[in-house]
């Protein structure tokens, strides 16, 4: 997976497009998410 969006030559060539912002963060929220879950399962054991 490519960390930044494509820029879009249909959109002026913005890379940053709504769907592109929501794409980033939403992955930044999983990565936040997975981090969480392996915190609290290391102090589980």
């Amino acid at each position: 997976m490519n960390a930044q969006p494509a820029a879009n030559p249909e959109l002026g060539g913005d890379p940053y497009t709504i769907t592109g912002e929501l794409g980033y963060e939403t992955r930044l929220k999983m990565q936040s998410m997975s981090q969480l879950l392996k915190a609290m399962l290391k102090q589980m054991t």
